[in-house]
């Protein structure tokens, strides 16, 4: 059995703290909101240590109603492509639209932001019409436990507090999982959620496995919380 630590100074989430609940249990629909939040700009940089990755920088900025978010790719120039590019989106949900940039051409499109709530229901009544995939295979459970050390500190105009979350696999024998450990030990903060919609309490979470014809049975995963 492996056991991983993961220690964050800052580990920033997005969205509200919300209970998770299997699939086929009753849940709220997701919420739509225009939130209204101090100015804010958040920048996350991803690298891999190995030579002609690709460098990746995510931008966050928080204004009001409106999130921009960009991403950022940085080839290595050994590579016969383009060195830098770059996505961009500009949610408002203030007018309900989200803006998508392209830097490059000079250009914009706006598309509206969906009714989650509306395409929630249609994936239900989806589910009831078509048979669901049996999971016969070996029991795996997922427990995921996080604890507020009570710990606050100050980030800006908003407040952080220290979460430690341990996630711990066990698979019965001849299960495709590995049993491990993962504890990751950050500080959080509380944000608006992407494009306006807040998942509710008992927001559904699916785990979907494929597999070949033949192939051995899936494991069955039990999610736990």
């Amino acid at each position: 059995m492996s056991r991983i630590w993961i220690s964050g100074l800052i580990v920033l989430v997005v969205g509200a703290a919300a209970s998770i609940r299997l699939a086929g249990q009753a849940a709220d629909a997701p919420k739509f909101v225009v939130p209204d939040v101090p100015d804010l700009s958040i920048k996350i940089r991803r690298s891999f240590d190995r030579r002609d990755s690709t460098v990746t920088t995510e931008i966050l900025r928080l204004k009001g109603a409106w999130q921009r978010r960009e991403q950022i790719f940085d080839s290595p120039r050994t590579l016969p492509t383009v060195n830098r590019q770059s996505q961009i989106s500009i949610t408002r949900c203030d007018e309900r639209r989200t803006l998508v940039l392209n830097e490059h051409a000079r250009t914009f499109a706006w598309l509206p932001i969906e009714d989650l709530a509306e395409r929630l229901r249609w994936f239900r009544l989806a589910a009831r019409r078509r048979p669901q995939p049996v999971q016969t295979g070996p029991e795996v459970t997922i427990t995921v436990d996080s604890v507020d050390t009570g710990e606050r500190r100050q980030v800006g105009r908003y407040t952080a507090r220290r979460v430690i979350t341990t996630t711990t696999t066990r698979a019965a024998p001849g299960a495709k999982a590995h049993a491990r450990d993962a504890v990751v030990a950050g500080w959080y903060i509380d944000l608006p959620p992407p494009n306006c919609w807040e998942r509710r309490n008992g927001f559904v979470t699916r785990f979907m496995t494929t597999m070949p014809i033949g192939a051995v049975a899936p494991d069955h995963v039990r999610f736990e919380r």
